[in-house]
């Protein structure tokens, strides 16, 4: 996965849980939602097998830096490995948004389910 224009995952085979945070730049929030939107909707439809989980919550944060900060969308996600990442970031929606000029930082951060058995959490 190491085409991904972000630092790809270090599991290659079963679920794979990817918080996203994307700043757009300052004042374009409201732009950067159309494009959202669409990745949604085509992450909810069959044509993304792979995607199990695409939310887009809205913010409310204790961190008063962030709070209410409509710049600032936080995605929780869900993808099978190893291809549902690359279908959902290849696609045309996402490559629109990326070829925008809206965003101004991407972070991604990866997760395992966790399976009950606390000897495995921290694994």
């Amino acid at each position: 996965m190491s085409d991904l224009p972000f630092t790809a995952p270090t599991k290659t085979s079963g679920r794979v849980i990817l918080v996203a945070t994307i700043k757009a730049k300052a004042g374009k929030g409201d732009e950067v939602l159309p494009y959202l939107a669409a990745i949604r909707k085509l992450a909810e439809s069959d044509q993304e097998k792979g995607t199990h989980t695409f939310d887009l919550p809205t913010l409310v944060s204790l961190d008063e830096e962030l709070d209410g900060d409509s710049d600032v969308f936080v995605v929780f996600e869900e993808y099978s490995l190893p291809n549902g990442i690359k279908d959902h970031v290849f696609a045309a929606p996402f490559q629109a948004l990326g070829g925008s000029g809206l965003i101004a930082d991407l972070d991604i951060k990866y997760y395992s389910e966790f399976d009950g058995d606390a000897k495995t959490l921290h694994a």
